[in-house]
C-alpha cells in the first residue's frame, strides 16, 4: 500500500469532488434506472463528520480498485426496493416484493457498478478497472478526523443510499481538475526578488544616558553628557521598528558618518 498526504476536505474543494461526480452519477443513472426515476447526488461529508452524526460508519459493501482506492457501501441499504425501483415495479407491488432475492442481487449488481464508476471516474473506461468486492471493513484510521474520506448520499427515487470514498481516490479526482487559466496580463514577480527592494529603516544607538531634571534644566551648549558606553565598545544599530540589533563602530565615510559591522543579529544572518 503507498503513502499518500491525507487532507482536511473544505467546502472549496467538496463543491470541486462533487461537479466531477455528479456526470459518473448521471451515467449510471441512464444506464440503470428507468424513465422518469428522480434520482440526486446530495451532500459530501467528511467521514469522521458523518460518524458524529451517525454514531459510526459500518461498511455493507467495499468496492477496491489499486493501493488506496477504494469506495464503501454504508449500512443500512434497502437492497429489495432499491432493486424494485430498477425493474419499474409499481408502488402497489413494491413492498411485496422487497425480500425477493432476484430483486436483492440486481441491486446488489447495481451498487456495485455505481462504485466501479466512481472509483474508474470515467464511463467508458470502468469495465476494464480492475475490481475486487468485498465485506472488509474500511481501513484502519479513515474515520478520524482529517483523514480525507468522504461520506456522500445519493437518492434514487425515495431511498437514500451513502457511499464513502478513500482519501486517495478523492486526491485523484481533486488532481485531475484543471487549473484556472491566467488570464491577468500582470507579470508576477518571485517573492525574493520583491523582498530585495523594499527598504528597511536602520537606527544606530551609540549609547544612553541618565539624567536628572535638575541636571536637564541647567543644561547648556558645550556641555558634555557621558554615555554609558566605553570608548572601545561598538555602536548599536536596530532595523525596523523592533528588528534585530547589528554591533559596529562608528566612522566617517566621505562626508557622511557611517558604521562598521562587527556583529550581524542572527534575523538578519
Amino acid at each position: 500500500m503507498s503513502s499518500h498526504p491525507y487532507r482536511l476536505i473544505g467546502e472549496r474543494l467538496g463543491g470541486s469532488f462533487k461537479q466531477a461526480l455528479e456526470p459518473i452519477v448521471k451515467g449510471w443513472a441512464e444506464d440503470w434506472l428507468p424513465d422518469n426515476t428522480t434520482y440526486s447526488l446530495n451532500r459530501l461529508l467528511p467521514l469522521f463528520d458523518y460518524c458524529q452524526e451517525n454514531g459510526t460508519a459500518e461498511i455493507d459493501q467495499l468496492v477496491s480498485w489499486v493501493d488506496d482506492n477504494w469506495c464503501g457501501l454504508l449500512k443500512p441499504v434497502e437492497k429489495g426496493l432499491l432493486g424494485s425501483i430498477l425493474i419499474g415495479v409499481t408502488d402497489k407491488e413494491l413492498r411485496k416484493m422487497a425480500s425477493s432475492t432476484l430483486l436483492q442481487d440486481v441491486a446488489q449488481q447495481a451498487l456495485s457498478e455505481l462504485a466501479q464508476r466512481i472509483l474508474s471516474a470515467n464511463k467508458t473506461a470502468y469495465e476494464s478497472v480492475p475490481i475486487v468486492v468485498t465485506d472488509n471493513p474500511m481501513p484502519k484510521g479513515s474515520e478520524l478526523r482529517g483523514s480525507g474520506a468522504l461520506a456522500l448520499n445519493i437518492r434514487i427515487g425515495g431511498l437514500s443510499l451513502d457511499y464513502v470514498v478513500s482519501p486517495m481516490t478523492v486526491e485523484r479526482y481533486l488532481e485531475a481538475q484543471e487549473s484556472p487559466a491566467q488570464t491577468s496580463p500582470q507579470k508576477l514577480t518571485r517573492l525574493h526578488a520583491a523582498l530585495a527592494n523594499q527598504k528597511l529603516s536602520a537606527r544606530v544607538s551609540l549609547g544612553s544616558a541618565a539624567l536628572s531634571l535638575g541636571e536637564l534644566a541647567t543644561m547648556r551648549i558645550g556641555d558634555v553628557v557621558a554615555l554609558d558606553k566605553h570608548i572601545d565598545e561598538p555602536a548599536l544599530m536596530r532595523l525596523g521598528f523592533n528588528g534585530d540589533a547589528c554591533d559596529g563602530f562608528i566612522g566617517t565615510k566621505g562626508e557622511s558618518l557611517a558604521i562598521r559591522l562587527s556583529r550581524v543579529g542572527d534575523q538578519k544572518s
